[in-house]
């Protein structure tokens, strides 16, 4: 509970909309995101793991062999409305995965939203801009920079995420100091999203705690880290909090090991950021939960041991969070800076076709459920090196359907040389990759579907020829694989 005078600024990790959590969304059984401190935080701020649009390309080269790609229908902002959330953090490893078009493309519908963005724009120093809101009393000014992704980095004259190199602490005190002394003539707080460091480490490295470190120097009240999907615990640092990474706050993971995650809830008052609570979450899939009770008070308990070991001392709760008292800071006073409002939603045009193109055709068509597949190609033909496959598949229908039919392909070696090898494990998607349900389509026209299948683990490898198949999938249904007539060889 806030006290007079106060305001709750809350922080809550990694958010990726996209892929299974449209179904999951959707499934009728209550909010994915049901947190009531984020909900009834003066401002929540969560770091969007993925880019919100209908247009983009599948594809962008982000110097991974088998890179994953995350984008989600603008409908999908509903969820984050309806959690409370009224800023998304964007510079990150996703928000560049369809392309700057797509990119530019979502701050539309985040505006529509009215939810507030920082971290991405149409040049670097858009990218590098803070939003501006209003936590009770108080202004606030949020950045957002990512150490992860270089190949979609904003330029000087190109769309792209705010991005500074991971091993050079003094540049990022050097480009951010001069930006959070002139958004501190606007606000009270000033806070920056970082987006640094390598998947599933328990504790923070040594280059995520000097880029942090370099962030207060520059004059940041707090760094509000995320990247790991794990929970890493807090550092105070100069008398400044550094959440290193907050974890997953609602990720579409099929399995995982640690499911702990949690909520940090910055309370600001007359003397600056006052205190930390850490609420702990159970991430599961595409889900998310307050922890209670016991379990509540084990994953505090772990938490406060991450934390102590990085010199934070939380104290636990009786209630299962955990506390963390700060000493006085500057004193702040208050301002007001407007909110945004309203969402809509505009159709797009770009997953269905006028004919369908000639090498792509399949004679005959193949029945599959409701759905007819008229054609399917795909590449490359040859694959030399581990690699993603990129699916085109063409759909009609001759009456409309009530259920939301996802595709599911995958590329199968047809060798006995070994144990089952495949391309696109755990690949059903909503049609239009993820973008336009079956319910939503009408009788008669040609839709796109355009999907990458990713790769098996090296290790796994072989000479060998795959062999596509497709089939349709819905709750509680799976259709028999239907064989197409399409080989790589690999």
């Amino acid at each position: 509970m806030k006290a007079s005078g106060q305001a709750v600024i809350a922080w809550g990790g990694d958010v990726n909309l996209g892929r299974r959590l449209h179904y999951c969304a959707a499934s009728g059984e209550g909010p994915v995101l049901d947190v009531p401190a984020l909900r009834e935080a003066d401002l929540a701020i969560v770091n969007l793991e993925c880019v919100v649009s209908r247009i983009g390309r599948l594809g962008i080269r982000k110097g991974e062999a088998g890179p994953y790609y995350f984008r989600a229908r603008p409908e999908m902002l509903g969820v984050l409305r309806e959690a409370g959330v009224g800023v998304v953090t964007t510079a990150n490893n996703h928000s560049g995965d369809y392309g700057p078009e797509a990119l530019m493309d979502q701050e539309r519908w985040l505006a529509a939203a009215g939810i507030g963005a920082a971290g991405a724009g149409a040049n670097a120093k858009q990218a590098f801009a803070p939003v501006f809101r209003r936590a009770g009393p108080y202004g606030v000014a949020v950045f957002s920079v990512d150490a992860t992704q270089r190949f979609t980095a904003a330029g000087p004259a190109t769309p792209g995420q705010a991005y500074l190199p991971p091993d050079d602490p003094t540049r990022w005190t050097d480009v951010m100091a001069p930006r959070l002394a002139y958004a501190r003539q606007f606000a009270d707080v000033v806070l920056v999203a970082v987006h640094a460091g390598r998947n599933f480490v328990a504790e923070p490295e040594s280059d995520a705690i000097a880029l942090a470190h370099a962030l207060v120097d520059a004059g940041a009240d707090a760094v509000l880290g995320a990247s790991a999907h794990v929970v890493q615990g807090v550092e105070i640092y100069q008398g400044r909090p550094i959440i290193h990474d907050a974890g997953d706050l609602l990720f579409d993971a099929l399995t995982r090991d640690d499911d702990d995650g949690g909520l940090f809830s910055l309370h600001v008052g007359a003397a600056g950021i006052e205190q930390v609570v850490f609420t702990p979450l159970q991430v599961g899939f595409g889900r998310t939960r307050v922890r209670t009770g016991e379990e509540a008070q084990a994953a505090a308990a772990r938490f406060i041991g991450k934390s102590r070991r990085l010199g934070a001392v939380f104290e636990p709760q009786e209630d299962g969070t955990a506390i963390l008292k700060l000493a006085a800071s500057p004193g702040v006073k208050a301002r007001r800076l407007p909110l945004g409002h309203g969402v809509e939603t505009v159709p797009e045009a770009d997953w269905v076709v006028d004919s369908l193109p000639a090498d792509a055709e399949l004679t005959p068509p193949r029945m599959l459920g409701p759905l007819t597949l008229l054609g399917a190609r795909a590449t490359p033909q040859v694959l030399e090196r581990r690699g993603m496959i990129v699916v085109e598949t063409f759909w009609t229908l001759s009456a409309p359907v009530a259920d939301d039919w996802r595709i599911e392909v995958r590329a199968i070696a047809q060798d006995d040389g070994g144990p089952p090898l495949a391309w696109g494990a755990a690949s059903d998607h909503d049609p239009c990759d993820w973008m336009l349900p079956t319910s939503r389509w009408r009788a008669g026209i040609i839709y796109r579907d355009h999907y990458g299948l990713r790769p098996p683990a090296l290790n796994r490898l072989r000479s060998t020829t795959l062999g596509l198949a497709v089939r349709l999938v819905r709750a509680g249904q799976r259709l028999a694989w239907v064989p197409l007539p399409l080989t790589i060889a690999v």
